[in-house]
């Protein structure tokens, strides 16, 4: 992946607090799914899989999930930058190698391999 992406489509230009407020009205009888869907931005397709329930997380683009939370994953980042201006460079190998160390003692669910 490039160091500068640049989104190209649109996907996910709704908010998940629109996605709830949503599902909230159709639920209540307020509005059909058409209607809520066409009011909040919101496919819907999306809101459907949402009403049924077969969305696992929502707000989450594909099937992958973020093995680190935000904070963890900026610790990280900031322990290589640290490393670099120590004049120790890791190589790719070893950052990867690093996270991995990291999602294990943390006990993280985690697709890493040795």
């Amino acid at each position: 992946m490039v160091r500068t992406y640049v989104r190209k489509g649109n996907q996910k230009e709704w908010s998940v607090d629109d996605l709830s407020v949503a599902v909230s009205c159709v639920r209540d009888g307020k509005e059909s799914i058409n209607a809520a869907a066409t009011q909040f931005g919101i496919p819907r397709g999306t809101l459907q899989r949402h009403l049924k329930g077969n969305v696992k997380s929502p707000g989450a683009l594909g099937r992958f999930r973020a093995v680190f939370d935000d904070s963890m994953e900026t610790e990280l980042a900031e322990h290589c930058v640290e490393m670099q201006k120590r004049f120790y460079g890791l190589s790719l190998k070893d950052c990867r190698r690093l996270a991995y160390d990291f999602a294990t003692h943390n006990d993280l669910r985690h697709p890493f391999s040795i």
